[in-house]
């Protein structure tokens, strides 16, 4: 016990030692800085001009004091205010003529400033819109009819008055604050984060173009993509840039093309990276989910693709993955599911919900196969805190200047967002090739339910709100 004792009383003494030591290293550090500061003051102090800025504040100095007694001496007696009003009277003309014209232009100038402050209060107009109040998730969601409607400002702008938008998956992601830093760094003109526009695709009709907009004119059906770093399109008019949108499906309804553009990026973007684009074999796919919005395009663009599609799905869903000429369908739940799955590797497995994880996926694939999966990845710069949360700051503002000088700005992803993959979508849209699947029609009231159903296993295709 008394060796214990006595090392744990040299391990006091060392600690004691070794703070001593660091807090006259902290004193010599304050004492260093300190000097520095003076001499810093005192080479200010010694400059040739600081005299003479000196004398300057003084003679200031003192000409207001005496700009305020004079001011307090005047006013303490009225009656030579009095006498000096009486005396206007005998001022000639010529010499009120040019105080007239000054007095005059002066008020005319305060008054084109007033009217014009106030017609850029007026001009901000409200619209009705679905917004995220806070990053509390649904809880915090809410339809509002006082949404600040966007105005161009930028010449590559178009302005479109929606009729009907989807929502997604990803959007409850949005609102728990998914992506909120790149968001950030990208709106950093708006005038605050909150409350933020949920939905990321719609159709509409554009009411208003920028100087430099070529391809779309006043009167144009629409559709666009919005990607989660960009503001949503649950509102009555949303603001993008041309390169964002595409011409509309002409055969299609408003609420029909809304469910395609989001989801057709994505799966087109899947069919891309797995080589099933433009594939001259025949190969083998399996779609985790066919029906979801991802899942249903999918499987049109891999038989399009000449592919042997199987997709797995709920048994109430099996008819809409036949009807989307899905070759083979593997209800969840069946005990034979597994078994049908690992008879034959695939070459290709597409992933849509989430829910399975990447090793199983590997496990139904050929040695040279591929995953893909759609679902959004976890960012995680979304929870850096000071100081990383600073630097990582300054690497997106570093990465932004960049993309803004190749103009690729819109392209923060691996996925292309853009009106090029839905001028491809659109083609094979009107070419009867490629069919949307609607599931649910809300109003912007019912959002919340709308977000709650295309999260649940009772969906099928694309949820959507009719806005007009």
């Amino acid at each position: 016990m008394d060796e214990i004792l006595y090392h744990l009383s040299r391990h006091l003494d060392t600690l004691q030692l070794q703070i001593d030591t660091g807090i006259q290293y902290c004193r010599h550090i304050r004492i260093a800085i300190c000097d520095s500061v003076m001499g810093v003051a005192q080479g200010i102090f010694s400059l040739p001009g600081y005299n003479q800025l000196k004398s300057i504040l003084e003679r200031s100095i003192s000409i207001i004091h005496s700009t305020v007694r004079t001011c307090s001496t005047v006013l303490a007696q009225p009656s030579d205010i009095y006498s000096h009003i009486s005396d206007f009277g005998r001022i000639e003309m010529p010499i009120i003529y040019p105080g007239s014209v000054g007095f005059v232009a002066g008020a005319a100038v305060g008054v084109m400033v007033a009217l014009a402050w106030r017609v850029s209060v007026i001009s901000a107009k409200r619209m009705r819109a679905v917004v995220s109040l806070s990053y509390n998730g649904l809880d915090a969601l809410a339809c509002v009819d006082d949404a600040i409607m966007p105005s161009i400002t930028r010449p590559q702008e178009i302005l479109i008055q929606v009729k009907s938008a989807s929502v997604d998956v990803v959007d409850i992601k949005i609102s728990y604050g998914y992506g909120r830093a790149l968001r950030r760094l990208l709106n950093s003109s708006a005038k605050d984060e909150l409350p933020l526009i949920l939905g990321r695709d719609c159709a509409g009709v554009v009411v208003e173009i920028g100087a430099k907009v070529t391809n779309f004119d006043i009167g144009d059906e629409v559709w666009l993509v919005s990607p989660f770093w960009c503001s949503g399109t649950l509102a009555e008019y949303v603001l993008t840039t041309e390169d964002m949108v595409a011409k509309k499906p002409s055969r299609l309804s408003f609420e029909a093309a809304a469910s395609i553009p989001y989801a057709g990026c994505l799966a087109y973007d899947a069919c891309k990276k797995a080589g099933i684009i433009d594939n001259s074999s025949r190969k083998r796919v399996l779609i985790h989910s066919g029906v979801s919005p991802v899942g249903c395009i999918a499987c049109q663009l891999a038989k399009l693709n000449n592919c042997e599609v199987t997709v797995t799905c709920s048994a109430s869903a099996s008819s809409v993955a036949r009807f989307l000429k899905a070759d083979k369908v593997i209800i969840y739940g069946q005990i034979e599911m597994e078994n049908n799955l690992s008879q034959d590797r695939f070459d290709v497995v597409l992933n849509t919900v989430g829910g399975v994880g990447h090793e199983s996926c590997m496990k139904l694939c050929k040695p040279d196969g591929i995953v893909v999966s759609t679902v959004p990845e976890h960012i995680l710069y979304d929870d850096y805190t000071f100081p990383l949360s600073v630097f990582h700051s300054l690497f997106l503002r570093i990465r932004y200047c960049y993309k803004k000088l190749s103009k690729s700005s819109n392209k923060w992803g691996d996925v292309d967002f853009s009106g090029e993959i839905l001028d491809k979508l659109r083609i094979l849209v009107d070419s009867r090739l490629l069919q949307p699947v609607v599931d649910k029609i809300f109003v912007p009231e019912d959002a919340m339910i709308a977000l709650q159903h295309c999260d649940s296993v009772h969906a099928i295709g694309k949820t959507i709100v009719q806005i007009r």
